[in-house]
């Protein structure tokens, strides 16, 4: 990219109407951004290097036999089936966590129970992440198909 002083060569003569110009301004504001992205991206490497719980193999081999029949559902209104887990099914205050058993359930849950849920099931993510994201990593968890994603996330 030419910068302030040069101009486009055409034919041996310049075109100063195609003249593009670096500001000081847009490259201060181009390194800001790539920082927080970055920041960002390191934030995520560390939830990512967070090492999983034991998981019961008994507990694991229920969770695929679910994950894979999860894969198959499309429609938002059909049963999921439920992924065990090695915890309770409880919120620390003792009061039940209430597990999603349709599609339209997640899409209807708030941050609140998106925590609550993630917990339960000891799925990394960050508190101020955005409910969708949230609500993406469950639906990724339990392996539910593209089209049930699209259909609980748009």
């Amino acid at each position: 990219m030419p910068h302030r002083s040069e101009s486009v060569e055409r034919g041996g003569r310049s075109c100063p109407e195609q003249e593009q110009y670096v500001t000081h301004g847009s490259v201060i504001g181009l390194e800001r951004h790539i920082e927080r992205v970055v920041s960002e991206c390191e934030k995520l490497k560390n939830v990512l290097k967070t090492p999983c719980k034991d998981v019961d193999p008994f507990v694991e081999r229920n969770r695929h036999e679910a994950r894979r029949a999860n894969s198959q559902i499309i429609e938002s209104d059909r049963i999921l089936h439920i992924l065990p887990t090695n915890k309770p099914k409880q919120k620390e205050d003792g009061t039940p966590v209430d597990v999603p058993k349709t599609g339209k359930e997640i899409r209807d849950l708030d941050h609140s129970k998106a925590d609550s849920l993630l917990d339960m099931y000891e799925i990394p993510y960050l508190p101020n992440m955005f409910l969708h994201e949230k609500k993406e990593l469950y639906l990724r968890f339990i392996d539910a198909s593209g089209d049930l994603m699209h259909r609980v996330l748009d």
